[in-house]
């Protein structure tokens, strides 16, 4: 992919990205209990296109469909006052589930409650008969999508529509498009996938396309060690803007490397604060630093069992001045919007101490629930801190086709 292919591809999808954007986030301040409690009374369901007020019953039973979600978001905004994470995602999806529906949180990182709907449903699409499913996906404690699939004769209709609970605290609908799948799949890793296209004016004035959207839907359960070392190991490191999962490389070999990527990626974790090391628009590119070489090398070598010598001859080292020479990329050395996500699906301990994990990179954008498998290795040490050791490309056995990634142009 030429620069200039790759500048208008990036422009282009960037509007994509904007005018297609499903549910927007915005969170309310609600303040106490008792008005969280006056915020739901005031709560907001929509039937038939009417804004109709939606009252808390004495059973659940009673509550409509839409009004009996809206019920569960509001008991867990009042338990946490609004505050938002993998716990309360666990309790929101239990919930629903709780109350019959299907439902996953919107980064597939906690099980799926009513998985056996989606599987029933996947057969019956399989073998062409007629069937409906409803998945919620929790988005926030204010905000989720739903999509009702219908499928007959074997094609599958979507229709998805977001909801969002606005600074006033009622909930509306953001969006609603419905559209054919181009596209479907109950992969062997456990994921039902989705594609699709649908008309927006919008979209199409900016980008004189339509919207595509895919749908990735992890259905089976994960292990849940599996999902803590992920959380903890690969997760916060993941696919974008370095290459630290994308090639093969050892404690023996660094030389595939980038550690002006890695530094990216590090200092943030290491003194929980953004690179204050930035580009500066008179220079562009062209900017460039002298970074002490006691921060520097506090950031790799917490990562990485490297000695001095080895690091500084893979980087511009200036001994006059004790210091690494770095520059920040630029917008030329920036990558597509979609790209995956990694999910560890096994671990295991090695003799010596270390810890062998088996990662899938999940694709949505190219429909695939494994588009490349690496192995990667940690090493925990005695004061709860942790180093990488290697990692190594599985699959495919054949050049890994990662055209969404870019390498830095050069470094000093």
């Amino acid at each position: 992919m030429t620069k200039k292919y790759r500048s208008i591809l990036l422009a282009v999808t960037a509007l994509s990205v904007l005018a297609s954007e499903a549910c927007g986030k915005k969170l309310p301040d609600h303040g106490d209990q008792a008005t969280a409690a006056a915020v739901f009374q005031e709560t907001v369901a929509e039937m038939n296109g009417e804004r109709i007020l939606a009252e808390p019953a004495k059973d659940s039973a009673e509550l409509l469909p839409a009004d009996r979600i809206y019920r569960i978001f509001y008991e867990e905004a009042k338990k946490t006052g609004a505050s938002y994470d993998l716990k309360t995602t666990e309790r929101m999806v239990a919930s629903l589930g709780k109350n019959g529906y299907a439902a996953v949180d919107s980064g597939n990182q906690v099980n799926m409650e009513g998985a056996d709907q989606v599987l029933e449903f996947c057969k019956m699409a399989d073998s062409k008969k007629a069937s409906e499913l409803t998945v919620i996906v929790v988005d926030g404690w204010d905000a989720f999508t739903a999509y009702d699939l219908e499928t007959q004769d074997g094609d599958i209709r979507i229709t998805r529509t977001c909801h969002q609970m606005d600074e006033s605290g009622n909930f509306q609908r953001e969006s609603r498009v419905s559209y054919p799948a181009s596209f479907w799949q109950y992969t062997e890793e456990g994921y039902l996938l989705l594609e699709g296209s649908y008309f927006s004016e919008e979209e199409y004035a900016l980008t004189l396309s339509d919207g595509q959207e895919h749908i990735a839907l992890r259905v089976q359960p994960l292990d849940e060690q599996c999902r803590e070392w992920n959380r903890q190991y690969i997760l916060p490191v993941g696919y974008g803007e370095n290459n630290l999962f994308l090639s093969n490389w050892s404690e023996n070999d660094y030389e595939e490397l980038d550690f002006y990527d890695l530094f990216d990626v590090f200092y943030p974790c290491l003194y929980e604060q953004p690179v204050p090391f930035t580009v500066v628009e008179e220079e562009g590119t062209g900017t460039s630093y002298q970074i002490p070489e006691n921060i520097w090398e506090q950031v790799i070598m917490t990562y990485f069992d490297i000695d001095r010598e080895n690091l500084r001859s893979k980087t511009a080292y200036l001994p006059e001045v004790s210091a690494y020479e770095y520059r920040p990329r630029g917008i030329d050395e920036a990558e597509y919007p979609e790209i995956p996500y990694p999910e560890v699906v096994s671990c295991a301990e090695n003799q010596d101490g270390t810890v062998a994990l088996t990662v899938n990179a999940v694709y949505p954008y190219e429909n695939t629930s494994r588009s490349f498998s690496h192995k990667t290795v940690i090493r925990i040490l005695e004061d709860g801190s942790f180093q990488y050791v290697s990692n190594e490309i599985i699959s495919p056995k054949e050049e890994l086709n990662i055209w969404w990634h870019s390498d830095r142009l050069e470094n000093p």
